[in-house]
């Protein structure tokens, strides 16, 4: 009986796989199948003007970035600095002088800040 069982989620997988996979392979294309007499349809705004070598050139600067182990997991890339950070205390004066808004009791829980006048 468990022998059946695995030839079914075996075949699942390999159906799941193989339907996946030409989907796939159709979106890296400029040809697109179509369901008519034609059979496809060019799209030149899919098509890549960069060759294979420049994108693995691209791939490669983009690995040695140090931020790459957490941004190819899904992570954003980090902000660029603007200019030099502030000091602590710097911080803690931004902090204070927004405390003292009227609004910041509405904003400290979650409310939106009210708009310039």
């Amino acid at each position: 009986m468990s022998a059946l069982r695995f030839r079914h989620a075996g075949a699942l997988v390999a159906f799941t796989l193989a339907s996946t996979l030409s989907l796939v392979s159709n979106a890296g294309s400029a040809y697109h199948p179509t369901p008519d007499e034609a059979g496809a349809v060019y799209h030149p705004q899919h098509a890549s003007l960069r060759t294979r070598a420049d994108v693995a050139t691209e791939l490669g600067k983009a690995q040695t970035h140090p931020a790459w182990n957490s941004v190819s997991r899904g992570a954003p890339w980090p902000a660029a600095r603007q200019g030099e950070p502030k000091t602590r205390a710097q911080v803690v004066a931004e902090l204070n002088a927004a405390m003292k808004h009227p609004a910041w009791n509405a904003v400290s829980r979650g409310a939106p800040w009210p708009a310039a006048r």
